[in-house]
């Protein structure tokens, strides 16, 4: 199941996606414009939304695994390392379809923890970083932008 959905639907929307935006800069800048994409870090389901959760967004991992009864942290964990490993291996080849060679990609595994010590010092919630998760991040995609040529 997990491989029809990214195999098929999440590559595909991917595609037409960068491909829709490769158009639009083109006829904007008549040009080609560097796009960069990212396949997202290892996230912890333990069920913390924004700013606590209701009435604010989240959980959004959280309740799948419990009504699946997946409760063991460390087995949900090792899934989200499973799932994120396969995304981040569909978005990082997005660059070999056909008009797409001028996508880059941001690899940032391993950029956050998700050990049980000390995740919640990069993680603020479920999906999204702390403060110092985002310098982190910030970090990796300096990283490949100086890479770009000049304009």
């Amino acid at each position: 199941m997990l491989s029809g959905l990214l195999d098929d639907r999440i590559s595909t929307a991917y595609t037409q996606m960068l491909g829709s935006i490769t158009k639009l800069c083109q006829q904007m800048f008549q040009k080609e414009v560097p796009i960069l994409v990212h396949g997202y870090d290892y996230p912890v389901p333990d069920g913390r939304g924004f700013f606590g959760g209701w009435p604010f967004p989240g959980p959004w991992l959280d309740p799948g695994f419990r009504e699946k009864n997946f409760e063991d942290m460390g087995q949900r964990v090792g899934m989200m390392v499973d799932v994120m490993d396969r995304f981040n291996k569909l978005v990082s080849g997005l660059n070999k379809a056909p008009g797409l060679g001028h996508v880059r990609y941001v690899d940032l595994r391993g950029t956050l923890s998700n050990k049980p010590a000390n995740y919640k010092l990069w993680w603020a919630n479920e999906l999204h970083p702390t403060e110092e998760g985002f310098k982190a991040v910030t970090k990796k995609f300096a990283a490949v932008l100086q890479t770009l040529p000049s304009a």
